[in-house]
């Protein structure tokens, strides 16, 4: 047995909670001076810790403890409340501008004219750098298909 495998079982030791691998345990700290001498060190503090009187809890501790507990509940509640209304405020937003885009779209649609489609055309993508081409030459026939009608 390895002495981190040692000295992981330890308190299991001591509790006497070590069932399998007892003998392997035991060897191993026969042999070891490290993993025996971090036991007894173990062993002694255990021994002072059980020394130690218990002290007696102040008066009404369980009645209070027992009000936080439940004051924390009702805080826990008001939390995921808080926490849904995040998400569920968002979406209405957006369902309110999808609804008020389709209104407003349905209402105050401008019904574009030939003559500005063939405008904003030529301006976005700068076609009137073809204004001044030869005839038969490619930016002539690009325009020409570009405005069929």
């Amino acid at each position: 047995m390895k002495c981190r495998a040692v000295q992981r079982k330890m308190s299991a030791y001591l509790d006497g909670e070590l069932n399998t691998g007892l003998d392997d345990f035991e060897g191993h700290v026969q042999e070891c001076e490290i993993c025996r001498s971090k036991l007894e060190a173990m062993r002694l503090v255990w021994e002072r810790l059980g020394s130690l009187q218990v002290p007696e809890p102040i008066p009404h501790f369980y009645t209070r403890l027992r009000a936080r507990i439940g004051y924390g509940r009702r805080k826990g509640i008001r939390r995921r409340i808080e926490r849904l209304m995040v998400p569920v405020t968002i979406m209405a937003a957006v369902a309110l501008g999808i609804i008020m885009g389709s209104i407003v779209g349905q209402n105050g649609a401008i019904e574009p004219t030939a003559s500005s489609v063939e405008e904003e055309l030529i301006e976005s993508y700068q076609l009137n750098s073809f204004e001044d081409f030869p005839s038969s030459s490619l930016g002539e026939a690009y325009l020409a298909l570009a405005f069929q009608e």
